[in-house]
């Protein structure tokens, strides 16, 4: 059986990938950040809102987190709450919307 030896010279650029590649400086911890989002429930919505519904997708998409956790505490204890979207009154239900919190790197 005959065995073959590679040669591999350093000054070709494919001996890159053969080299152990190791950090030369030391990086942070990743940040953990708590999020906090509106979900709609588009098939609820559409049925409501019909051609309104894409607007007020949007209008959840939009909303600063101060505002979600606002609207998160209205449809806990009134069950629900009055999204005002270009002066267009949109009345929300827990089963339109779901706020979503989770923590990403």
């Amino acid at each position: 059986m005959c065995e073959i030896e590679h040669f591999v010279d350093p000054s070709d650029k494919s001996f890159a990938k053969f080299k152990k590649l190791t950090a030369e400086k030391k990086l942070p911890e990743p940040k953990s950040v708590n999020v906090v989002e509106a979900v709609p429930n588009m098939a609820v919505l559409g049925k409501e809102f019909k051609k309104d519904a894409k607007r007020v997708q949007i209008a959840l998409a939009q909303l600063p987190e101060d505002q979600v956790v606002a609207l998160e505490k209205e449809l806990q204890t009134s069950g629900s709450y009055n999204l005002v979207v270009d002066s267009d009154k949109f009345k929300l239900t827990s089963a339109m919307v779901n706020v979503k919190r989770a923590t990403k790197m």
